[in-house]
């Protein structure tokens, strides 16, 4: 089964006001590290101040939805 990382437990806030990009990133690498797995990015308003690339085969993104909530 594919590891999923929750990007808040790399410490974005989600309020639309604190940059999460470096919590994003480090989501993101942790993934990097393992090989893959599933980006997790609960439903919420999350500020960006800069490019975040996922460029390693083998992770996906999932976002918060109906089917797939906490």
């Amino acid at each position: 089964m594919d590891s999923i990382v929750n990007i808040d437990d790399f410490g974005a806030i989600g309020n639309g006001v604190h940059d999460d990009s470096e919590a994003i990133n480090k989501a993101i690498q942790s993934l990097a590290k393992q090989k893959g797995g599933v980006l997790y990015i609960p439903a919420k308003t999350y500020a960006i101040s800069k490019e975040l690339y996922i460029n390693v085969p083998g992770i996906y993104q999932r976002r918060e939805s109906l089917f797939f909530g906490t």
